[in-house]
Parts: structure tokens; C-alpha cells; sequence
């Protein structure tokens, strides 16, 4: 996969992630920005739900993504299980890590806005996903955390920069991540 930008999006509160009063967004996380690398990579086909607007590609490395495909992705129809793509997407962003507490807070960040650096544009809506999981693996400088999630899933996130201490997440902790769905924002067949 190849990483050619980084992505700017606008942080909006509303259903869950994020304490908030209500109407506004929380202090570090209100129309602020977040960062998520753009990637374009060529890719195979695995699965592909068109109700759901949703796509499953294996890179050449073997790792598979799932993206949810935006409306902007043109002809979404026409893709196939099997077809060789060139797909163009927003990878996923953490906007939240902390241990959980078992407390209710119901003004989490549910989703986010998403558009290319130096774009005029209102970008991308993006929902945000609750994960709960165990850390396997933090690296402070490079903001990453990787989690085994309760199902035995190995995921890894980029931590926006905004995520107040992350240094006090430790390998082992249990935690609570919310972080953006990747999004494809061009999918076309590879021209043979």
C-alpha cells in the first residue's frame, strides 16, 4: 500500500465517544482536525455488500480492509467479488483511547468529516467505531496503538494527536478505542 497524503477532517459530536455538553463538542475534540493517511493500492476483491455500500480488498501484501464505499464512489455496482481494483481511501484514525470505566457517557463522537488537505469542501462524513481490546503493542512517538480485540482480532490505529494521554495507556491495559471506518473514496477496475 502506498501512502501519498494526509487527510484533514473536522471532529462532529454527537452520539458517541466523546463527553460533550449538549449541542457542542468536547474541548479537545471540537472542530478540530484529524488526521488519516490517504492510501492508494491495488487490490483484489474478497467482498463486496451493495445494500450496505460496503467493500472487503486484499492488498499485494496479503492484508485485507474493509471500506465503506461513499457516495462519491461512482458505479459502485459494477465492481465484483474477484475483480482487480485501484482503490483510493481514507485509512481508520483513533479519535478516542482510554480505559474503560464502565461508566455511561452519551455524548459520545459518533462521526466525523473527512476532506483532502487544501480541499474546499464540507468532505466526507465518517461514523466512528466502538472497539474494546487489550494493547498488544504503543508506540508514543508515532501515536500507534495495537489491540486484541475481544474477539481475537489484531487491530491497528493511528492516534490523533488530540487523544490526551496516551502515554498513560500501557502495553496489557484494557482499553476502549473509537476510531473512523476507512473510507473508499475511488474504486476502479485495473486497465489491462
Amino acid at each position: 500500500m502506498k501512502k501519498v497524503a494526509v487527510i484533514l477532517a473536522t471532529a462532529v459530536a454527537l452520539g458517541m465517544g466523546i463527553p460533550t455538553q449538549p449541542a457542542t463538542a468536547a474541548p479537545h475534540m471540537d472542530k478540530g482536525v484529524v488526521s488519516a493517511e490517504y492510501i492508494i493500492v491495488s487490490a483484489t476483491v474478497e467482498a463486496i455488500d451493495y445494500e450496505r455500500r460496503t467493500i472487503t480488498i486484499k492488498g499485494p501484501d496479503g492484508k485485507s480492509v474493509t471500506l465503506s464505499a461513499g457516495k462519491e464512489v461512482n458505479k459502485f455496482s459494477e465492481v465484483k467479488k474477484g475483480d482487480l481494483v485501484t482503490t483510493e481511501y481514507l485509512d481508520a484514525v483513533a479519535v478516542i483511547v482510554r480505559k474503560p470505566d464502565g461508566a455511561s457517557h452519551p455524548g459520545y463522537l459518533k462521526e466525523v468529516s473527512v476532506a483532502p488537505q487544501g480541499k474546499e469542501s464540507d468532505g466526507f462524513p465518517v461514523d466512528t467505531v466502538a472497539t474494546l481490546g487489550t494493547v498488544e503493542a504503543i508506540d508514543y512517538p508515532l501515536r500507534t496503538v495495537t489491540v486484541k480485540t475481544s474477539s481475537g482480532e489484531i487491530k491497528s490505529y493511528r492516534v490523533d494527536v488530540r487523544v490526551k494521554k496516551l502515554r498513560d495507556i500501557l502495553k496489557g491495559d484494557k482499553v476502549s478505542i473509537r476510531a473512523t471506518e476507512p473510507l473508499a473514496v475511488r474504486i476502479k477496475p485495473v486497465e489491462k
